[in-house]
Order: structure tokens, then C-alpha cells, then sequence
């Protein structure tokens, strides 16, 4: 079994470190990825979506606060349109686990008010329903598209590092 031994000595160190900042060697910073323009416009649309719906749901919470008196439904709408705005936030960041809890949220709540408005309004809370949905839904792709680009990526550079380092070809 061969032992690679570094010729760099404590001298040596000593040296460097003795030399002005501008002269020593940096180490090299990696690269960051940047998601694509498809992946930050369907997070943005997430976002948006998710700040609407947790506006209105806050809207409603309130209204029906003002007509029928503070219920315990009512106190719980304010908590969930609360959390869905930490939601969005975390969302924004490409955070895959709010994503994917502001969708099933967002669908409980909505679930919630169309049953209990159960008229025509009902129709028209479900077809906008839908539209935020299929945008929660995109969003959720999208920060799992993020990642999985992310984790190419940063496997690509270790290889790449790994390839280009001199100490392997030395052996």
C-alpha cells in the first residue's frame, strides 16, 4: 500500500501566512447554482397565488366575523391564513416542504369554504379554486426541479474537482 505524503511543511505554511492578504492563494469559491427563468416564474406564480388565497381567506374570516359574530371557525381561518403566509415565504425560498404544505393547505381551506358557503358561490369559489391550485401545483414542481438541478450540479463540480485535482494523477 503506497502513503501519498504532502511536501508542504509547516515552513511553508508559516510563509504564507507571513505574506500580505492580497498575495496569499485563495481557495477556489464554488459555483452557485441559479435556477432556470421557468423555475423562478413558477415560484413567483406560487407565491402569488398562495399570498391571494391567504389574503382571501383572511378576507373571508373576517367578513363572516362582522356578520355572524367571532366563532372558533373564524379563529382558526386567521391562523391558517397566518400560516399560509409563512408558507409563502418559505415557498419564495424553494423551500420543497412549504410548497408542498401550502398546496394541501390551500385545499383544506378551500375545501372548507365552498362547503360551507354551499350556494352559488360555491361554483365560483371552486373555479378560481382550481386556477390557484393548478399554480400551487406548478410551484411544487418547480422547487422539486430546483433541487434536483441543484444536486446535479453540485455532484458535477465534485467530479469535476476530483478530476482536475493533481494529487490524484500523482498516484
Amino acid at each position: 500500500m503506497r502513503v501519498c505524503r504532502s511536501k508542504t511543511t509547516t515552513s511553508d505554511l508559516f510563509e504564507v501566512l507571513k505574506q500580505p492578504s492580497s498575495r496569499r492563494p485563495r481557495a477556489p469559491r464554488r459555483a452557485t447554482i441559479v435556477p432556470t427563468d421557468g423555475v423562478t416564474r413558477s415560484v413567483r406564480g406560487a407565491c402569488v397565488a398562495g399570498s391571494v388565497s391567504a389574503f382571501g381567506v383572511l378576507c373571508a374570516s373576517v367578513w363572516r366575523a362582522a356578520l355572524v359574530g367571532p366563532t372558533l371557525g373564524g379563529a382558526f381561518a386567521v391562523m391558517c391564513a397566518l400560516v399560509m403566509f409563512g408558507l409563502v415565504y418559505g415557498t419564495a425560498r424553494y423551500s420543497r416542504a412549504c410548497a408542498t404544505s401550502l398546496l394541501w393547505l390551500y385545499v383544506c381551506a378551500l375545501t372548507s369554504l365552498a362547503v360551507g358557503a354551499m350556494s352559488a358561490w360555491s361554483v365560483a369559489i371552486g373555479i378560481v379554486g382550481m386556477g390557484c391550485v393548478f399554480v400551487l401545483v406548478r410551484g411544487v414542481q418547480a422547487t422539486y426541479e430546483r433541487h434536483h438541478i441543484e444536486r446535479a450540479w453540485s455532484t458535477w463540480q465534485v467530479s469535476l474537482e476530483h478530476t482536475l485535482d493533481p494529487g490524484v494523477m500523482a498516484e
